[in-house]
């Protein structure tokens, strides 16, 4: 994971910096790719749904990086992995995370098909909901990649076959129903 800092420049986005977000010491993880930002909890990030771990990092390396748990658990058959950010959502927060049912082709190589569901937490971010799982275009390799609020409406960022993105506008009122099980 990295932190860059971009400018715009005659319409095209330039990377000026970029930081290594540290894992949790000793660091010795090889991959931290599904971790989210927490929007409105700057430097923190959401490493695990379930059970619920972040991790807060100092930018300016004066600290080590934290990792704590919320005790959030709820037994489910499949592991999640990252998705949207974590944003603030009614009294709480909310995401989009994926399971991964990995096997092999007919040809011996490794596949998977990628099923999401919507996590609710309160504001202290204790478990409320998982919603029903879903796929957005009914493909096997999809993935979101960001979500946030806007004008009421939620905007979800997602990709395809890791070589197609889209994005998705969810009516929040149409988010609510589907959430409330309708």
């Amino acid at each position: 994971m990295e932190l860059s800092k971009i400018i715009i420049e005659e319409g095209r986005a330039k990377e000026v910096s970029r930081l290594r977000i540290p894992g949790p010491l000793p660091d010795e993880e090889y991959c931290m790719k599904n971790c989210t930002p927490v929007l409105d909890h700057p430097y923190r990030l959401l490493k695990w749904t379930n059970p619920t771990f972040f991790m807060d990092f100092d930018p300016d390396g004066n600290k080590d990086t934290t990792l704590f748990e919320t005790g959030a658990y709820k037994k489910m058959p499949m592991d999640f992995r990252g998705g949207g950010q974590v944003i603030p959502y009614k009294d709480g927060y909310i995401t989009i995370v994926h399971e991964t049912y990995s096997f092999n082709s007919e040809t011996g190589k490794k596949n998977a098909t990628y099923r999401h569901m919507f996590v609710m937490w309160d504001k202290d971010f204790k478990q409320i909901k998982f919603s029903k799982k879903f796929s957005f275009l009914n493909m096997r390799i999809e993935f979101s990649c960001g979500m946030c609020e806007y004008k009421g409406d939620y905007i979800v960022t997602f990709g395809a076959c890791d070589n197609t993105a889209y994005i998705l506008k969810i009516p929040g009122t149409y988010l609510e129903q589907f959430l409330s099980g309708g």
